[in-house]
Parts: C-alpha cells; structure tokens; sequence
C-alpha cells in the first residue's frame, strides 16, 4: 500500500472526526453511532453492495419480455434477459489509497490495510466456465470506490468479462487468488442499509418510467434534467454542456445516426468533441 508523502496517519474510528465532531450538510450533528456507521461504510464499501444491489432489483422488476441489450466502450455487445445476472465477490487489495479524509486541513489517509470483499454482476447466460471464452458481460458500479474507472472513462465498468478481470479490474486492484464466490442473489441484512438500497431503486424505476413516457430529457452523464442539447448524430442522447466532453467518450462507443428519413433539420454547433442540436423541453 503507497503512504501519503507527508506521512499522514491511517485513519481511526477516533481519528475519523475531528474534537469538534462532524455535521450534516443541513448542519445536524452526528452521534457516535452514526459516526461509526459512516467509518464502517467507508472502510468496508457497503456502497458497492448497495449498488450491485440496486441493478438487480432493477432487472427484476422489468417485464418478463424485456432484453438487455449491452454494448462495452470496447464494442463488445450482449443480449440477454433481465434475469440472466449472477453476482460474484472476490477478495482484492487495492493498489492505492483511494479515499481521503481531510481534518483540519491535515489529510489522513483511509485504512484499507486488508483484503476487502469486491462484489460485480455478470450479465448473460454463461456458456463456458472458461474466462476466456466466456460470453458474459461485467458490470461494476462501484469501481470509482478503487479510484477506478472503465475502459471509456466511465465511472463505473461495464465490460466483457476476461476484459474486466484481467485489465480493468487489475488496474486498481490486487486479486488476492481466493475463490470466486458467485450467487443469483444480493441480500443486503442491515435494514438502514437495505432502505438505502430500496431508495435508490425507486429513483431508477422512477427515470425509466419516465423515458418509457417519452420524458427522456436527463443528461445521460450525471443525469440532470431538463437537457436541452441533444446529440445531433444519433437523435437520442441528451447531454449537459459542462459533460460533453466526458459524455462523449463513452457515448460514441454505441452513438448510430438514425435512418435517414428519420434525420431532421436543427441547428447544429460543436462542443469538444458532441455534436449537438439544441432542442425543446418535454413537457
């Protein structure tokens, strides 16, 4: 593990605050136990479960009917039913600190000294135990928590699976060579865990209603509504002005122009590296 160059200390339950304590952001004071609660999610990564979490129940309540239809930033694509997801864990180390607290100014560098438990799904039917050849896309929403990010600069990876393991995933992360554990399903037992968990699900299942409603307006970056800038190439993709240019590296992996009868008139500008057309807000 890589120490800070000024030496700091590794973070403590009583070196995570500072004397003074630690307030919310509506500036409310944490108790201890919520002092604990949040040290413990940050030293055990209880939002990467969370996360995992939150896509599976997602695919679950989709229509039996439904298709997934997944493209990797390297272009690899896979199809498969909702339903074909299975969750692994594995035991890493991470190559680096990746989360710091700052105290007083001074910066205190976070205490992952041990294995931590790393949790992905696997989409798709599996049709060969053999990594190489296996079929299966991975999806990773939790790698920013390494300091990670996916092969398109994404936040997140979503990549084949022999892909994932032997580049993206190696890139942050050590495999410490235990078994793969894998499961068809994610319990999350800590019910303020579990509510959490439960909350962001309903906002996902909220935005897709909303664009099964045609209300599709959301910046396919960091999600903020009421986008008005929409890819001029493709005629699907809205995108805020300050995340073109990250937007694009990963959007351009999929982005098809429409038939061209379907192709309509607008005025066109370029932003780094998005084309976009300036379009109306949906009502």
């Amino acid at each position: 593990m890589k120490e800070l160059e000024d030496g700091a200390p590794r973070v403590t339950l009583d070196t995570f605050a500072s004397p003074e304590g630690v307030r919310t952001p509506d500036d409310q004071p944490l108790s201890r136990k919520d002092l604990e609660d949040v040290y413990w999610r940050c030293k055990t990564f209880d939002s990467g479960y969370v996360l995992a979490y939150v896509a599976q129940q997602v695919f679950d309540a989709l229509p039996p009917t439904a298709t997934l239809s997944i493209r990797t930033s390297q272009g690899y694509d896979v199809t498969c039913a909702p339903k074909d997801t299975t969750v692994a864990e594995i035991a890493v180390l991470a190559r680096e600190p990746c989360m710091h607290v700052v105290l007083d100014g001074e910066q205190n560098l976070s205490g992952f000294d041990g294995p931590l438990p790393w949790i992905w799904l696997f989409l798709g039917a599996p049709e060969s135990e053999k990594p190489d050849i296996d079929t299966r896309a991975v999806l990773d929403l939790g790698l920013a928590q390494l300091g990670g990010h996916g092969s398109g600069g994404e936040h997140f990876a979503l990549e084949r699976g022999v892909h994932y393991l032997d580049v993206v995933l190696n890139r942050f992360a050590v495999d410490l060579g235990g078994d793969l554990k894998l499961s068809h399903k994610i319990t999350l037992s800590p019910p303020v865990v579990r509510a959490h968990g439960d909350a962001v699900k309903a906002m996902v299942l909220q935005r897709l209603a909303k664009v099964a409603g045609g209300n599709d307006q959301f910046c396919r970056h960091c999600g903020k509504d009421e986008i008005t800038l929409l890819c001029s190439r493709c005629k699907k993709a809205y995108f805020c002005k300050e995340c073109l240019n990250q937007g694009w590296k990963y959007h351009k992996r999929w982005c098809h122009p429409p038939p061209t009868n379907a192709m309509e008139g607008g005025r066109e500008k370029e932003e780094g590296n998005l084309e976009v057309t300036e379009g109306t807000s949906v009502a």
